[in-house]
């Protein structure tokens, strides 16, 4: 039998910069309830999502402070570098993401802010402590959909560099080893094949940071982590993350952070302290 089909039907041309759908990969996600929120100054690969049902949270960039608000969204682009901080308890859904897409390397390194109201019936599920990977993916693929051309770089602008992510991915896998070993400008133009000046000039303008700042940001950010998590003395912490003696790394701690690593220990370690006396 001929099949015959009559419609009308109304359709609208997908624009070539929308036919990239971007890999997105899943690192957690939850919605819980926070007493405190301490996050030091650090920047990662990892984007994340940030949707507070309550108030009393902050993004803390170089520049400024943003306080977050329940009516709003915020998208947080990776390699940004920032702190988040509160004024008390809250309650937090948020999701850490890889995301893989050309057009998303162009975006502007700050918090891109979406209003919750036209995405309130899939935020709904995650009020369901049950909800699924797939609504996560849902909510990312809307936010990325929505950003607005004025969050991403002129398409003239220079595209991303992929010898300073090879740069990036050595200065990681240096940042992992127990001590970290020393890791220069030089060796680092030399490992990727370029002039150390130009090496410079080019991490600059990728990361909006020289490149000797931001190996040490990354030492520092493994200091923080070992005084809250690891309970070894702050001189083998000193060892293990590349500083000569207790006294330079209290120095550069302190000048990041704005405390000495023993306040920062005492304030985030609870009971049994380590013997610091080493």
């Amino acid at each position: 039998m001929l099949e015959i089909v009559k419609h009308v039907s109304y359709s609208a041309a997908v624009k070539r910069a929308g036919r990239e759908i971007p890999k997105i990969t899943l690192i957690n996600c939850a919605r819980s309830v926070l007493q405190t929120w301490q996050v030091p100054m650090r920047s990662l690969p990892l984007w994340h999502v940030y949707w507070n049902l309550t108030a009393g949270a902050r993004l803390i960039l170089a520049d400024r402070e943003i306080s977050m608000k329940p009516d709003c969204i915020y998208l947080v682009p990776g390699d940004l570098r920032f702190a988040a901080a509160s004024s008390g308890g809250f309650e937090q859904f948020f999701c850490d993401f890889l995301l893989e897409g050309g057009k998303f390397a162009r975006i502007r390194k700050e918090p891109v802010v979406f209003p919750v109201r036209p995405y309130e019936a899939l935020l709904r599920k995650f009020r369901n402590e049950k909800f699924s990977a797939l609504t996560v993916n849902a909510l990312i693929l809307f936010l990325l959909d929505e950003i607005p051309e004025r969050a991403f770089e002129p398409q003239e602008s220079p595209p991303p560099d992929p010898r300073i992510r090879t740069a990036l991915d050595i200065i990681a896998a240096a940042v992992s080893k127990s001590p970290i070993p020393k890791l220069d400008n030089g060796e680092l133009a030399r490992r990727i094949g370029m002039s150390v000046t130009r090496f410079q000039h080019l991490f600059k303008r990728e990361m909006k940071i020289p490149p000797s700042r931001y190996i040490m940001n990354k030492r520092l950010e493994l200091a923080w982590d070992l005084l809250k998590i690891n309970k070894i003395s702050i001189k083998r912490i000193a060892e293990v993350t590349g500083f000569s003696n207790r006294y330079r790394f209290t120095t550069a701690f302190t000048r990041m952070y704005g405390i000495s690593p023993g306040i920062c220990r005492k304030e985030t370690l609870s009971n049994e302290p380590p013997d610091d006396r080493g």
